[in-house]
């Protein structure tokens, strides 16, 4: 009869994984090597231009209260900053070599990023692009028309000045290493859990632990593997 209880034990872990180690390492190295190939090789490089920006209510110094309305104000220019009336301006003033590249509003959409710096009425706007000159061009043409755009569209909007223009777009890193440990951790969880799916569907018996652990019944003693010698040559 079987036992009625399945607890597993640490010693019991140790039966299923030790003997595979060998191949949760293979696994392990694979996933991190292919991984770390495609961070090197076959990722694209990208890089990033931004523009800091500063919402504020008046000329006059900020006080607590303005600085909570100017935050609240972000999210708002956000989504008008990501509306199609918006970035179709903005590449309606790239130059004709970009113009002629089918940029379209959903490439610009998927290119920025508008980041909230703090609770203190400054944010941040880049472009990712795998071209530092476009990435560049986007950051400019976004500094110069935002603020009226905003303006044209809530005559009431709080004013924003430019905090930071942006740069030279600088290249993204591809975090080659940080994906190949990534890559090995997931191939040892991985191979770990398959391993430990198929012990559990495994019926077979091997030996007289296999048998102490399944069935109630006492063991006698244990016959030595024997193997039928082939017959001789001849006879």
């Amino acid at each position: 009869m079987k036992k009625e209880h399945d607890e597993v034990t640490f010693k019991d872990l140790l039966n299923i994984f030790v003997p595979k180690l060998w191949l949760i390492a293979i696994v392990s190295v694979i996933c991190s090597a292919v991984l770390g190939l495609y961070s090197a090789f076959i990722k694209k490089d990208t890089y990033t231009s931004y523009s800091t920006m500063y919402v504020f209510k008046s000329a006059t110094a900020a006080n607590t209260s303005d600085i909570a309305i100017a935050q609240e104000m972000i999210s708002i220019y956000e989504i008008i900053i990501r509306t199609d009336e918006v970035l179709n301006i903005i590449i309606s003033k790239l130059p004709v070599e970009y113009a002629k590249s089918n940029i379209t509003t959903d490439f610009l959409r998927s290119a920025l990023t508008v980041s909230d710096l703090g609770n203190n009425g400054a944010f941040k706007i880049s472009f990712t692009t795998g071209d530092p000159k476009l990435s560049k061009l986007l950051a400019e043409i976004a500094e110069m028309i935002i603020p009226s755009e905003i303006i044209s569209r809530i005559p009431n909007a709080l004013r924003l000045t430019i905090l930071e223009s942006p740069s030279d777009a600088k290249q993204n890193n591809k975090y080659t290493f940080r994906n190949v440990i990534i890559g090995f951790l997931a191939g040892a969880l991985l191979s770990a859990f398959f391993i430990w799916i198929i012990s559990m569907f495994d019926v077979v018996i091997r030996d007289r632990k296999k048998i102490e652990d399944n069935f109630d019944i006492p063991i006698l003693g244990v016959l030595p593997r024997h193997e039928v010698a082939t017959a001789r040559e001849g006879k």
